[in-house]
């Protein structure tokens, strides 16, 4: 379960990029990276958990997008060093990558070690080409508990024993903001996802 909430962070860019290719049209290719699936989110569906990253590259309609390869040691913009560590004890340094696909920019930062002692956040900025009514929508569906205000829609994709996962949307940007570990506070989450939506 901790492992599944570690990479539940990225589920939105494989949703959103499921939802982006089913309603971009029949028989198109996407631009993704390429991917190499290592295990299922269990709540999530029709969505494999991304791993191994690589620079813009070609994929099928099917293939969700991985995750990129990250620098430690580097800045994150939409989360600094004093709120991460109000999610997660020693933190430590940020690892930040960034990936583009015909859709959006996703940048990834995580901080932590291990599955379960672990931050990770996801930024996906959509272009003209997506579908965000759509994209919304399913994120929505995916919500367990909603919270308003928080951006265009907002919520827990998950809300456990072992860890937070905020989701959120705004404009034309998405959010997931996990935390994996037995400490995690909910409501420090929501702050944090609270704080990156109004500077959105």
């Amino acid at each position: 379960v901790a492992k599944e909430l570690d990479m539940r962070a990225m589920l939105a860019s494989a949703v959103v990029l499921g939802l982006v290719t089913a309603f971009a049209g029949c028989g198109g290719s996407v631009g993704t990276a390429s991917t190499a699936p290592a295990a299922s989110v269990g709540a999530a569906p029709n969505a494999d958990a991304p791993t191994s990253s690589a620079t813009k590259a070609s994929a099928s309609p099917s293939a969700p997008a991985s995750a990129p390869a990250g620098s430690a040691g580097e800045t994150c913009k939409f989360l600094g060093p004093s709120e991460a560590s109000t999610l997660l004890a020693n933190p430590g340094p940020a690892t930040v990558a960034s990936m583009d696909t015909a859709t959006s920019k996703q940048t990834t930062c995580s901080w932590g070690t291990g599955v379960t002692n672990r931050i990770t956040l996801v930024v996906n900025e959509f272009n003209s080409s997506a579908p965000l009514a759509a994209i919304k929508r399913g994120l929505d569906r995916g919500l367990v508990e909603k919270i308003d205000g928080l951006g265009d829609v907002g919520g827990f994709r998950t809300k456990e024993a072992t860890g937070v996962t905020v989701l959120f949307f705004k404009g034309t940007t998405q959010v997931p903001l996990s935390v994996a570990s037995t400490s995690a506070n909910a409501n420090a989450v929501v702050a944090a996802a609270q704080k990156m939506a109004s500077g959105l």
